[in-house]
C-alpha cells in the first residue's frame, strides 16, 4: 500500500513538473521580429513601426528638412539646428529637458544628410511614455530663444574644427559641391562667413517651412504599432503645411582642389548615380558597388574587391580605396574614393580609372553578380540588427514613397537583378559627366582634365 502510494505521489510529481517545464518552454520562446507597419495620420504624418520586443524602445523622428533646403543667405543653418537639442521649447526649458531624460535613463542624439533632420531617442520601455513627451516637444515647439542660439557658436565652431583635421569629410563635401554646385551641393557644415549669423528669426522660418506634419515621419522600434500611433495623435502636434518644392539635384560636374599641409591626398571622382525613384538602377549600383569594393568585409582584413586589387598592383605604399554609392531623392553620385602617399596618386587615380573602362567596355560576369548579391544581402539583413539603421532606412522610404519595403521584398528584388542589368546601368553611368574633389598635397594628383 505504502508503495502505491508513493507511486502514486511520484506520478503527480512528474506531471506537474512536466507541466512547468512546458510553460517554462513557452515563456522562454523567442519572439518573432514583426514586419514593419505603416499609416498615414491625418495631419500628414506618416507612422512606421517595427515590433523587434526589445527591452529598449528607439523612437525616430525625421524631417524633410536637410541642407539642400537651404537657401544662398541661410547656408549651415541645419548644422545650427543639429546642435540646438534639446534648448527650450513653448512647453519646457533646455534644463528642464536634460534633466527629464537623464532621470528617465533616455538618450537622444540629432543628425542631419542634404534630405533629412534627424531626432532619434533611446529609452527602455518602462519609461517611453514619460520619455516621448518630451521628445515630442523637442522636435514640435521649438523656441529658439536668443541667447541659447547664441550658446551654440562653441559647438559649431568645434564641429568646423574636427572638419579642419578630416580630409575624409572635407573631400565628400567638396566633390557634392563640385557635382550639384546647389541644392544637393550644400554642405552639411557653416561657411566660414556664416558663424554666428544665424539668428533665431532665420531658424524659426526655416522650421515653419520644413519641419512640419507633411514632412514629417516618426518610426518606432521595439513598439507594437497601435502604441506608436496612439503617442503620435496625442503628443506630435507638428505644424500643418504642405510639401515646399526643392530646387532639383541637378548634376554639373566639375572640380573642387584644396592644399594642405600633409604627406597624403585624398580624392573622389564621381560621375551622376541613380536616384531613389529608380529602384533597379539602385540596386544595380549597389551590386556595383560590391564588385568594386566597399571595404573589407572582416575588420582589419584584406579584400580582393577589384578596385584595392588593382591599386596593389601600382604602388607599395599605404593606400585606402572603396567605390561611392550614394543615392537621393532625385539624383545621386557614383564613382571612387581614394586616399595614399602624394606621390603615388596619378598611378593610383589611374588604376581605378582603369577599373571603370573596363567594366564600361565589357560588363561584368555571373559570377561577380553572384558573389556581389550574397555579399550585398548579407549587408541588407545585417542592418535590420541596428534599430538606428532600421528606423532611419524607414522613415525616408515612408517620406519619399509613402510606403515601407519589407527585408523579404528587398532580398527579392536583389535576387531578380541580372549581370546584364548591373553592365548597361555601369556603362551609363560610368561614361557620364564627371566631377572631383582633392584634398591634401596636390603635387603628384592629375586635374579633372588631364584624366580623361
Amino acid at each position: 500500500m505504502r508503495t502505491t502510494t508513493v507511486a502514486s505521489i511520484g506520478r503527480r510529481l512528474y506531471a506537474t513538473q512536466a507541466a512547468a517545464a512546458k510553460q517554462i518552454d513557452t515563456l522562454h520562446r523567442p519572439l518573432q521580429r514583426e514586419a514593419p507597419k505603416i499609416s498615414r495620420l491625418s495631419n500628414g504624418i506618416q507612422v512606421v513601426s517595427v515590433e523587434n520586443y526589445s527591452p529598449v524602445s528607439k523612437v525616430v523622428a525625421v524631417y524633410n528638412a536637410g541642407s539642400r533646403f537651404e537657401s544662398s543667405s541661410s547656408l549651415g543653418l541645419t548644422h545650427v539646428l543639429r546642435n540646438a537639442a534639446p534648448l527650450a521649447t513653448k512647453d519646457t526649458t533646455y534644463f528642464g529637458n536634460v534633466r527629464t531624460l537623464e532621470s528617465l535613463g533616455a538618450s537622444m542624439t540629432v543628425s542631419s544628410t542634404r534630405e533629412q533632420l534627424v531626432f532619434s531617442m533611446d529609452v527602455t520601455r518602462d519609461n517611453l511614455d514619460a520619455a516621448i513627451h518630451t521628445l515630442a516637444s523637442i522636435v514640435t515647439k521649438p523656441a529658439f530663444k536668443d541667447w541659447e542660439v547664441k550658446d551654440l557658436l562653441p559647438r559649431v565652431r568645434l564641429d568646423l574644427a574636427h572638419l579642419q583635421e578630416s580630409p575624409h569629410i572635407q573631400v565628400i563635401e567638396g566633390v557634392h559641391a563640385a557635382a550639384f554646385r546647389h541644392a544637393l551641393g550644400h554642405s552639411l557644415y557653416t561657411p566660414d562667413f556664416m558663424v554666428g549669423r544665424h539668428s533665431p528669426a532665420m531658424l524659426a522660418e526655416f522650421w515653419s517651412q520644413h519641419c512640419t506634419a507633411e514632412r514629417m515621419s516618426i518610426v518606432g522600434v521595439g513598439m507594437s504599432h497601435a502604441q506608436l500611433v496612439e503617442y503620435v495623435t496625442k503628443q506630435f502636434k507638428a505644424a500643418a503645411g504642405e510639401q515646399a518644392n526643392a530646387e532639383k539635384g541637378k548634376f554639373f560636374g566639375g572640380e573642387q582642389r584644396t592644399l594642405t599641409f600633409s604627406a597624403l591626398a585624398h580624392v573622389a571622382l564621381v560621375t551622376e548615380g541613380a536616384s531613389h525613384g529608380n529602384a533597379k538602377a539602385v540596386i544595380a549600383l549597389a551590386l556595383l558597388q560590391k564588385i568594386l569594393g566597399s571595404g573589407p568585409q572582416l575588420k582589419y582584413g584584406a579584400t580582393a574587391a577589384a578596385l584595392p586589387s588593382a591599386m596593389a598592383k601600382v604602388t607599395s605604399g599605404p593606400f585606402t580605396a572603396t567605390a561611392l554609392n550614394v543615392n537621393y531623392s532625385d539624383s545621386g553620385l557614383f564613382g571612387f574614393y581614394v586616399a595614399g602617399q602624394a606621390a603615388d596618386m596619378a598611378s593610383l587615380i589611374q588604376s581605378a580609372l582603369g577599373e571603370f573602362r573596363a567594366i564600361a567596355k565589357s560588363g561584368v560576369s555571373e559570377a561577380q553578380v553572384k558573389t556581389a548579391k550574397q555579399q550585398l544581402k548579407a549587408a541588407v539583413q545585417m542592418e535590420t540588427e541596428g534599430s538606428m539603421e532600421t528606423a532611419l532606412s524607414l522613415g525616408i522610404q515612408a517620406l519619399h514613397n509613402g510606403e515601407v519595403v519589407s527585408t523579404e521584398e528587398a532580398l527579392k528584388a536583389i535576387d531578380g537583378i541580372t549581370a546584364s542589368d548591373v553592365s548597361l546601368t555601369a556603362k551609363s553611368v560610368i561614361n557620364g559627366k564627371p566631377a572631383m574633389a582633392a584634398v591634401g598635397n596636390l603635387s603628384n594628383t592629375p586635374h579633372l582634365d588631364q584624366l580623361l
